[in-house]
């Protein structure tokens, strides 16, 4: 196989490896060699070692995106957290962080300013998956950004990612919730869920099966430090002041 009948063929793959060279029925020294002049013509670029990505030969960039990277960081990688939600259009700054939940751990790289890191977070639970990119769901991303705000980037822009979703699937939520089985969760996601309730339009429904399911006890939304909070009654929780106006 000449060059340019493997690059016509490598084009279908953002990101590839030399495994996806054999399938096309190159063998051994033969694959590695093909792999080799594809890369000194800059029909291909080597992202890191193993993993590699056609070259667009008009603009002179990778077809990979950052999700492809990510998302080949390890096997079955899934896109969470902030990248997850730029991915949703919702994130308003721009991305330099891609986590990856994956089985594996893999280490970390940076490639072109960007960076790739391991998250610990649940791989297979509301995952969207296109061609070669997974990603967490909206849904469960929200949940993600919830239970750990500050992994987001703190609380205020959670909110005002908040702000700029219109829907959730109701039934995927309390779905995820179940699967987490945190009364914590279930406060902490009623009170975000009943102020942004207008935007969102979850349901009546849903907020009162979260308030059957909070936490008991009064927990804490942000630094338990925090001397400037708020009592919320109706979710047990003690929230920023800030937070506790509409």
């Amino acid at each position: 196989m000449d060059t340019l009948e493997a690059y016509k063929h490598l084009v279908q793959f953002p990101i590839f490896s030399l495994t996806t060279i054999n399938e096309l029925g190159a063998r051994g020294p033969t694959a590695y060699a093909l792999l080799q002049r594809l890369v000194a013509r800059g029909a291909v670029r080597q992202i890191r070692r193993g993993m590699y990505s056609p070259v667009d030969l008009v603009s002179g960039r990778i077809l990979a995106t950052p999700y492809h990277i990510a998302c080949a960081a390890a096997k079955d990688g899934v896109v969470v957290y902030q990248a997850a939600l730029a991915y949703h259009g919702i994130e308003p700054e721009p991305v330099q962080e891609y986590q990856v939940a994956c089985p594996s751990r893999f280490r970390a790289f940076t490639y072109e300013g960007l960076q790739y890191k391991p998250a610990r977070s649940m791989h297979h639970i509301g995952v969207c998956i296109q061609g070669q990119i997974r990603v967490t769901d909206l849904e469960r991303t929200v949940l993600d950004a919830i239970h750990q705000p500050m992994v987001f980037g703190g609380l205020t822009l959670l909110c005002r990612c908040l702000e700029r979703i219109t829907t959730l699937k109701e039934t995927n939520v309390l779905r995820y919730l179940e699967l987490s089985d945190s009364p914590t969760l279930y406060a902490k996601c009623g009170f975000f869920l009943q102020r942004y309730q207008g935007t969102l339009g979850v349901s009546q429904d849903l907020l009162q099966v979260l308030e059957e399911r909070k936490s008991g006890q009064t927990r804490f939304l942000g630094s338990q430090g925090d001397k400037d909070c708020v009592q919320i009654t109706q979710w047990n929780l003690r929230v920023p002041a800030w937070l506790s106006h509409p």
